[in-house]
């Protein structure tokens, strides 16, 4: 489970991805749980998804730079094709969405904060990728390295 806090004016974004691309989960069957603690909009950087696009399975994903989430849905991936809708939610509405369903959100600039509380799930007889699992970690650890030349520089 992990706790997402945006606080008002200030949150961060979320950029465009995939969480099995972090998970590496073979077949992608798993899923999230996300629960709103507080009125939850477009307004105040909101999950945004692209229907249907879990259907694509696991697509290339290139390094953020973004504090929070390294990786994002790389530029030639035409998921903007999707239909994109991004919910309301009231405090303790829940979404579920699949491990492969293209999603992020936008930075929180309202005077409101945004947070939500989710549960990941995966099939309990899932296996994971260790090939995608190596290819990840190397991604994660050259943009690791190249933050900690940067923050040198």
């Amino acid at each position: 489970s992990e706790l997402f806090a945006k606080p008002a004016s200030k949150g961060l974004k979320a950029p465009i991805h995939q969480d099995n691309y972090y998970w590496c989960i073979k077949n992608g069957n798993a899923l999230t749980v996300w629960v709103a603690l507080d009125p939850v909009s477009s307004k105040n950087g909101g999950l945004t998804y692209y229907n249907a696009t879990h259907k694509l399975g696991v697509v290339k994903h290139k390094p953020s730079f973004a504090k929070g989430s390294s990786q994002t849905v790389s530029n030639n991936i035409k998921y903007k094709k999707y239909k994109r809708f991004c919910p309301k939610l009231t405090p303790g509405d829940a979404l579920f969405h699949h491990s492969e369903i293209i999603h992020g959100s936008s930075a929180n600039k309202s005077g409101l904060r945004r947070r939500g509380l989710t549960f990941q799930f995966k099939d309990s007889k899932a296996k994971y990728d260790t090939k995608m699992k190596k290819k990840y970690l190397k991604s994660l650890n050259k943009q690791i390295m190249l933050r900690e030349q940067e923050r040198l520089i």
